[in-house]
């Protein structure tokens, strides 16, 4: 029988605890990965980081829920030099997708979902075009009232390609070349708390 998906995780982040201890080059995968997830932590957080552990970085990940059992893409950066933790990996992500018939952790926080639908107003045309959301989507989303069901959509079709990640990086970046900025400073909020 397999263990549970809650118990996979936790096996998963042991794991890549276990290991990181012990990889030579621990402090350069730890500065590479605050460089390209700069966005996420916030100055002080990088300066705590960056002359510490590895493992210390995984284990505030999972405390601040940035990861979590059916949210596993930022460990990805983590276990890519390693065959044993990528196959872990690859495990556990199969065993989510499974699961919840999604991928790995594409779904945007239903907050910024809502927080978004209830204040972009009339800008939603241009924020979706911003998002790269095709015209003939945006022709059909006209005819829908609700703009909770218009950002959803257009967030589904925008999930379709593009990891959580890279979805809240355009989601900022439009509302930014939207003129939202207020907006975008609040889902920013949201989005790294």
């Amino acid at each position: 029988m397999q263990p549970s998906i809650e118990t996979s995780f936790e096996e998963l982040v042991n794991k890549i605890l276990d290991r990181v201890e012990q990889q030579a080059e621990q402090q350069e995968i730890l500065q590479s990965y605050l460089k390209n997830h700069s966005d996420l932590f916030d100055v002080r957080f990088r300066s705590t980081y960056l002359d510490g552990k590895l493992s210390k970085l995984v284990f505030e990940l999972v405390r601040t829920c940035s990861v979590a059992e059916d949210n596993i893409e930022l460990l990805s950066d983590i276990v890519q030099n390693d065959q044993d933790l990528k196959k872990a990996y690859d495990l556990h992500k199969n065993r989510i997708i499974d699961k919840y018939n999604v991928q790995c952790g594409n779904r945007i926080n239903p907050e910024v979902v809502s927080t978004i639908s209830e204040k972009i107003g009339k800008k939603w045309m241009e924020f979706g075009h911003q998002l790269g959301v095709p015209d003939g989507i945006i022709d059909d989303l006209e005819k829908i009232p609700n703009y909770q069901e218009k950002i959803e959509r257009m967030f589904a079709w925008l999930s379709k390609d593009k990891s959580r990640s890279e979805q809240e990086k355009l989601i900022l970046k439009a509302l930014e070349k939207a003129r939202r900025t207020d907006l975008k400073e609040e889902v920013h909020d949201l989005i790294y708390k």
